[in-house]
């Protein structure tokens, strides 16, 4: 590239062409959002550059992952988990998942209503709308979230497919963690997956490294 990031690729002839950019110290993602087109015939010139979006990074901190396989109950009653292990607790969770289905009993094929609602105790979550979800919010968060899907909806689906930034223990830790719900299981109850990550040191950093992982029994 030039001085200013640009490149430029002249005298081709084809239907298609793929670009994956790297340079070191930064991250390029595969999502839809990476590439900016420069209108919206898609066609570059120039003077009309496409873009691409990369993640400067920072530096990977130690980090802890979890992950989550559950059932939960379809009629609201509480499940509790251990964000810091993944595990189902009786009491004193971090997160408490709440599913209420309608009808409880469905029949599998047949649209039905469902509302789930995740609660982090001394904390808070926040969908992740960001390309890089390397860092987390300072501030924005909501003590519960609630995803409605009633019967009729635009989309409607079973399932739960969503990534929320969180933070837990007052501050003290700071994580993302990925939402799978398979709500139409019968009978009940339903699944519940979720892969954790997160940063106990107070950091908002979430850049994660395999080999810098913290194990946690």
């Amino acid at each position: 590239t030039d001085q200013n990031g640009e490149f430029q690729f002249t005298g081709f002839h084809a239907s298609r062409l793929a670009v994956a950019v790297t340079k070191e110290g930064y991250e390029m993602g595969r999502a839809a959002g990476v590439y900016t087109a420069p209108n919206e015939q898609d066609k570059t010139s120039a003077t009309e550059r496409a873009i691409f979006h990369m993640w400067k990074l920072k530096g990977a901190e130690p980090m802890i992952k979890a992950r989550i396989h559950a059932y939960v109950p379809c009629d609201g009653r509480p499940t509790m988990f251990d964000l810091l292990t993944g595990k189902k607790v009786a009491s004193g969770g971090d997160l408490t998942v709440r599913l209420i289905r309608d009808p409880v009993q469905i029949v599998r094929g047949k649209p039905f209503g469902w509302q789930l609602n995740l609660e982090v105790s001394g904390g808070g979550l926040q969908e992740i709308t960001d390309l890089y979800p390397n860092e987390a919010p300072a501030s924005g968060y909501q003590p519960a979230i609630t995803v409605n899907m009633p019967v009729g909806a635009k989309n409607w689906s079973p399932d739960c497919h969503n990534t929320y930034y969180f933070t837990a223990e007052n501050g003290r830790d700071y994580g993302r963690i990925i939402v799978d719900l398979t709500g139409d299981f019968q009978p009940p109850p339903t699944s519940f997956d979720a892969d954790i990550y997160v940063n106990p040191s107070g950091s908002r950093n979430l850049e994660f490294d395999p080999f810098k992982e913290i194990k946690v029994k």
